[in-house]
C-alpha cells in the first residue's frame, strides 16, 4: 500500500507511531535558493526554463526535528538531496543511489542528482534524461508541478 501525504509534515510525523511506514522517499527543499528560473535568463542552451512561483520555494531547509521524525516513523529513507543536508542528518550509508541525467553539460543544473539510502546495499546509479524541459523521451513529454505546503 502506497501512503501520499500532502500536509505540513512535521506536526503530521508527530501523530504516527513508530516504524510505521517501510519505506520514505522525500525530496525536500534543499536551501539552495532556487526557483526554477534565474529571472528570465536562460538555464540551458537547448531551452528556455518555465517560471513555476514567484517565490523561492528552496529558500530553506527542514529542521533537524524533520528528520529525526522521519527515522522515526520509517524504517528505511530515500532522501534526493541529501548532499545539500549532510550536517542536518547522519547519514553514514553505503548506499547513495546517483541518477545521471546525461546532460553533457551546457546548462546550469546538476549533471546528476545523489539520494541517501538507509538500505545496506552498494551505491547504486540509473540513467535518465530529465531537465524539466528536455526528457528522456520527448515525444510523451511529461510535465513538472511544484506543490507549496
Amino acid at each position: 500500500m502506497i501512503n501520499l501525504y500532502n500536509k505540513d509534515c512535521l506536526p503530521e510525523m508527530a501523530k504516527m507511531k513508530d516504524n510505521q511506514f517501510d519505506l520514505a522517499i522525500v525530496d525536500v527543499p534543499y536551501g539552495i535558493k532556487e526557483d526554477g528560473h534565474r529571472h528570465n535568463q536562460t538555464r540551458s542552451k537547448m531551452a528556455k526554463s518555465k517560471k513555476y512561483h514567484p517565490a523561492l520555494w528552496n529558500q530553506l531547509r527542514p529542521s533537524i526535528e524533520y528528520f529525526i521524525e522521519l527515522k522515526r516513523v520509517s524504517k528505511n529513507q530515500i532522501i534526493w538531496g541529501a548532499n545539500h543536508l549532510c550536517d542536518l542528518v547522519n547519514l553514514k550509508s553505503s548506499c547513495w543511489i546517483v541518477w545521471n541525467k546525461k546532460c553533457e553539460g551546457g546548462n546550469h543544473f546538476a549533471d546528476a542528482e545523489l539520494a541517501y539510502g538507509s538500505f545496506n546495499t552498494a551505491v547504486r546509479t540509473f540513467d535518465f534524461i530529465w531537465q524539466g524541459m528536455i526528457q528522456e523521451n520527448m515525444k510523451n513529454k511529461e510535465t513538472k508541478y511544484l506543490t507549496l505546503i
